[in-house]
């Protein structure tokens, strides 16, 4: 019993040390303030910041889809006879080799099984499953590192422009608003943007139904839910 109630003191003592070790999720006192945030990091590629700008439950969407679309990756590269999608997705093998991502810590998870008409809503709460197979800690890091991967293949990618907010609506908890980006062109792009109050500070929540059709905002774009069965990449 001694030695029980010892390590159990241990273990506390590491948690405690770890969780000392973490810096504090900066609280954002207005919808405005993490806006301007996470549009900052938005032009600067700075996912990290991402992250903390975002609810919890867009947290883990997004760490979910980009596991499930890292495994995706994984299965085409094994089905490409050419290699050169082998070659795309060595970011994505490093990420998951890093993160402790195994075949078997995978398999484990069991996650829904869609079928191909499921809704980028169903995928992606689907999808969000997946975010266990990744420590909490690690998270911020695993999400900026795959995200660097998915720019190979956005052959769009731009550096988001100059944005403000306006017409902000709080009610309650929640907030909304839109987001007006100034294009390099002189035109401007709009889109709603959702925010939810959470520990006494504003995050911005991220949405499940797939890519806005108007676009813009402080972000780039969350990767999309991949289809439920991929098939294997044409030579």
């Amino acid at each position: 019993m001694k030695f029980r109630l010892l390590a159990a003191g241990a273990l506390l003592a590491a948690s405690l040390a770890n969780a000392l070790a973490q810096p504090a999720p900066k609280a954002y006192a207005t919808p405005q303030a993490v806006f301007a945030a996470a549009h900052k990091a938005a032009q600067k590629d700075d996912w990290k910041t991402i992250y903390a700008c975002i609810t919890p439950e867009s947290r883990e969407a997004i760490t979910g889809q980009l596991v499930s679309a890292g495994v995706l990756f994984k299965t085409f590269a094994a089905s490409d006879k050419s290699g050169k999608f082998a070659e795309l997705s060595k970011p994505f093998e490093a990420a998951f080799k890093k993160y402790g991502l195994t075949k078997d810590a995978l398999d484990k998870l069991k996650p829904e099984k869609l079928g191909p008409d499921a809704t980028p809503r169903e995928q992606a709460l689907a999808a969000r499953k997946y975010a266990t197979a990744v420590e909490a800690n690690d998270r911020p890091a695993f999400v900026a590192d795959m995200m660097k991967g998915m720019a190979k293949f956005d052959k769009k990618h731009k550096k988001v422009g100059d944005a403000t907010l306006k017409d902000v609506k709080i009610t309650g908890n929640t907030a909304t608003a839109t987001s007006v980006e100034k294009k390099d062109d002189g035109t401007e792009k709009t889109e709603p943007v959702a925010f939810k109050k959470v520990g006494g500070g504003w995050l911005i929540e991220m949405p499940l139904d797939g890519p806005r059709k108007k676009g813009g905002g402080p972000k780039r774009p969350a990767p999309p839910a991949p289809p439920a069965s991929p098939a294997p990449p044409r030579e």
